[in-house]
C-alpha cells in the first residue's frame, strides 16, 4: 500500500500471495487446530497477484473443509479490501470465527490522505455498521496511530469521536515513530513527544470507556471458552472466547469445580469484568 510512515514495501518488495495449495498442505500437517490464524501485510488482498487470481474467501473455503481445522481467525485486513462476499462468509461459514482485525490507523480524512490510506472516517464507520448489522456478534479490532505529522487538535478530536461512535471490541494505539527514508519523515509540522504521549493516554481512556460498556453487556451471557492455563493469583483457569485473539486481547478467567483440560472448550457464564478481562463460572 506504500503507507507514508512504513518502510516494509521498500524492504520486502511487492505483495506476494502464497499458493493456495501450498497453504492447504502446510495446514494439513499442523495437527488438530482449534484456531488457524491467517495474517499477512494485508490478509484481505490475498490472491489478487496469483496467475489465476483467488480471493481470501476462496482460500477460507479451501481451509474450512479440512477436518483438522476447527476455526479460522482473520487478522490485519485492510478496510478497502473487505468485500461483501467476505462479510457474507462470516454468516454462512461456521468455521470462520466472527472476529476481524482492521487496521484503520486514523479517522481524520486529511491525516488518512497524508498517510496514503485509501479510506475516510465516514466510510470506515459505514463499514463497521455493515459488519455489525450483517454478522451477529462480530468482534472488530483495530489499531491507530496518533501524533502523525500535521495531526492538529481538531484531527485528533475527530479520531476520538470516531472511537466513541465505532464502539470497537478491542483497539491498540501507537505513537507515530519517525523513520528515515519514509515519505512522512519529510512532512512538515511534526508533533512533539509530549503531545504524542498526552494524546495516546487520551485514546486509551476513551477506548477504556467503550470496553467497559461492552463488558457490562456481556455479564450474564455464556460463551464457549478454550481453556489455556491456570492463574495462581486468582486460583482460576483462564482462556479465550471467539472475541479474544491470542496475545493481543484480554482473557476470560473462570472458576471450575472440576479439573479442566487445556485446549478443550467449556461453557462459561460471565459474572464480572476488570479493565479488559472477563470473569466467570464454568457451567
Amino acid at each position: 500500500n506504500h503507507c507514508t510512515y512504513c518502510l516494509i514495501p521498500s524492504i520486502r518488495g511487492k505483495y506476494r500471495s502464497v499458493d493456495a495449495e501450498d497453504i492447504v498442505q502446510e495446514v494439513k500437517g499442523l495437527g488438530t487446530l482449534n484456531e488457524l490464524i491467517l495474517v499477512a501485510q494485508d490478509t484481505a488482498r490475498y490472491g489478487q497477484d496469483l496467475p489465476q487470481p483467488l480471493t481470501l474467501v476462496d482460500l477460507i473455503r479451501k481451509l474450512s473443509v479440512l477436518e483438522n481445522v476447527k476455526g479460522i481467525r482473520l487478522l490485519y485486513c485492510y478496510p478497502e479490501n473487505i468485500t461483501d462476499e467476505l462479510i457474507r462468509e462470516f454468516s454462512v461459514n461456521a468455521k470462520l470465527i466472527r472476529y476481524i482485525d482492521i487496521p484503520f490507523q486514523h479517522a481524520d480524512d486529511r491525516i488518512l490522505k497524508l498517510m496514503n490510506r485509501k479510506g475516510t472516517g465516514k466510510g470506515y464507520l459505514e463499514l463497521i455498521e455493515k459488519l455489525k448489522s450483517q454478522v451477529d456478534g462480530i468482534a472488530i479490532r483495530s489499531t491507530f496511530i496518533t501524533g502523525f505529522p500535521g495531526e492538529t487538535e481538531q484531527a485528533f478530536e475527530n479520531l476520538l469521536e470516531f472511537l466513541k461512535k465505532a464502539k470497537l471490541f478491542n483497539a491498540g494505539f501507537f505513537k507515530y515513530s519517525r523513520e528515515k527514508e519514509t515519505a512522512s519523515d519529510k512532512l512538515p509540522n511534526h508533533v512533539s513527544g509530549a503531545i504524542k504521549t498526552k494524546r495516546l493516554k487520551k485514546l486509551y481512556s476513551v477506548q477504556k470507556k467503550v470496553v467497559k460498556e461492552t463488558n457490562k453487556s456481556l455479564i450474564g451471557k455464556t460463551f464457549k471458552v478454550c481453556a489455556e492455563g491456570f492463574d495462581n493469583d486468582t486460583l482460576t483457569y483462564y482462556g479465550r472466547a471467539y472475541f479474544n485473539a491470542p496475545d493481543i486481547d484480554g482473557k476470560i478467567y473462570f472458576f471450575s469445580g472440576e479439573e479442566v483440560e487445556y485446549g478443550k472448550f467449556y461453557n462459561v457464564k460471565i459474572t464480572d469484568f476488570s479493565d479488559y478481562d472477563l470473569y466467570g463460572e464454568r457451567l
